[in-house]
């Protein structure tokens, strides 16, 4: 049967029989939470719900745009937004299984802290400030009434004369916190209990060639050149994102629907088991 989602490239079409089953796990995973949560949308009031909701609707975009760029033959740009997706993952993950103080009490004390510094950011931005100010003719009054508004609610947290930001919800890099959160997880807990710091060690680390675009990423690693001159992404990177990504997908809903009590975690279990036949049936792993 052929995929009927119009939106999704031309490889697709090509690589049907292969593509399609990874691109239904992840689509089937957040359509799982979505009607989970249907039912219980007041949870959405708490603002430790509400925080993991958006970190699960960041993903949820993510995961569509890198479905995107690797079906419509940009798997290389879909590479390097994985490791955000990874990244998202590894912040999510770690929040639901850190004790509230460490993890996401702290995250949400910082919110207030980033909002001033990415404001600042926009408001010393001379370009962006004539372009706002000139579709907004209020912009420049509405940023110094929000930034005094966080300057008070910081003032206490942050040392703001000094306006340098910080990551101070947590003195940890993203590596440390995959790995601290891969000792929390349940270890007989079937979909959590993967290592997040394998994929930081492989997809983390690798992408990050073409996130800062060095030497490598202009290398045989990503990209080819065929005889007569025309440069391609090497297909390797189109099944890598979307097998991986339906992976992360799966992960995320799962954990996040689990911190919710949705009851739904049986559904997801009989996804993942879908998911790893498939991955045994395809690798003869």
């Amino acid at each position: 049967m052929k995929y009927d989602n119009t939106g999704y490239g031309p490889i697709l079409e090509t690589l049907e029989n292969e593509l399609s089953p990874y691109i239904k796990f992840s689509e089937q995973a957040y359509r799982y939470y979505i009607e989970g949560l249907s039912s219980k949308a007041h949870l959405l009031r708490k603002k430790d719900y509400k925080t993991f909701n958006l970190l699960l609707s960041n993903a949820k975009n993510a995961s569509f745009s890198i479905r995107l760029l690797s079906t419509w033959g940009q798997p290389i740009e879909g590479y390097a937004l994985l490791r955000i997706r990874l990244e998202q993952l590894i912040i999510s993950s770690y929040l639901i299984h850190e004790e509230s103080e460490k993890g996401i009490n702290a995250f949400k004390k910082y919110e207030p802290i980033i909002e001033y510094d990415l404001l600042k950011a926009n408001a010393t931005n001379y370009n962006l400030k004539m372009a706002l100010s000139s579709l907004f003719p209020n912009s420049n009054l509405d940023y110094e009434k929000r930034m005094s508004e966080l300057r008070e609610k910081i003032e206490d947290t942050y040392e703001i004369k000094n306006e340098k930001f910080q990551r101070k919800w947590t003195t940890l890099p993203i590596n440390k916190l995959a790995e601290q959160r891969d000792k929390l997880v349940n270890v007989d807990d079937r979909i959590s209990n993967v290592k997040l710091l394998d994929f930081y060690n492989t997809i983390y680390k690798i992408s990050s060639s073409i996130i800062h675009s060095d030497v490598a990423s202009i290398s045989s690693n990503f990209i080819k050149t065929s005889n007569d001159s025309i440069i391609t992404p090497q297909e390797l990177y189109v099944f890598t994102n979307i097998i991986m990504l339906s992976q992360f997908d799966m992960i995320q809903c799962y954990e996040t629907s689990k911190k919710f009590q949705l009851n739904i975690e049986d559904k997801y279990l009989k996804l993942y088991d879908k998911y790893l036949i498939k991955i045994k049936g395809d690798f003869e792993i």
